[in-house]
């Protein structure tokens, strides 16, 4: 059983031009949609961030386990998180900033309390973020969200 509330982060030194993703995917025989709480985007430098839905996965990257925010369940979920793929294609529907040393809330947030994004079975979405800095810099993605029944 998956239901529950997850979070998932990475954090990665990219080097000036350079880029890091995280693919968040919901498999096709899933019985389970995600609602997509809240992104948190942080960076030491100016960077761009894309998130993409539906990209297709050129090679596959590392596996990420999402951790059960209900400390005392075992619950494990069943979105599939990676990074360091390769990925192609896809449609933008969000593009934003990150202002250097900002975590939030200055460009650096997504918070869906209003509407929850979902991640219906059978699609997917890449976090992309592009350090526009002049130098390497650290960059952090939080990914939040609950499973419930489809």
């Amino acid at each position: 059983m998956a239901l529950g509330q997850y979070i998932v982060t990475t954090r990665k030194n990219i080097a000036s031009s350079g880029t890091g993703e995280m693919l968040v995917n919901n498999p096709s025989n899933n019985d389970f949609q995600a609602k997509i709480k809240t992104l948190i985007f942080g960076s030491e430098t100016l960077t761009d961030v894309d998130c993409l839905k539906n990209v297709t996965v050129d090679s596959s990257g590392t596996s990420k386990t999402p951790q059960n925010l209900e400390i005392t369940v075992n619950n494990t979920s069943s979105i599939e998180v990676e990074t360091g793929g390769t990925y192609s294609g896809g449609t933008t529907f969000f593009s934003g900033v990150i202002y250097p040393n900002c975590r939030e809330p200055v460009g650096g947030t997504i918070n869906t309390e209003r509407e929850d994004m979902i991640l219906y079975p059978g699609n997917n979405l890449l976090i992309k973020v592009t350090n526009k800095g002049a130098s390497t810099g650290r960059t952090t993605l939080e990914l939040v969200y609950k499973e419930m029944k489809y």
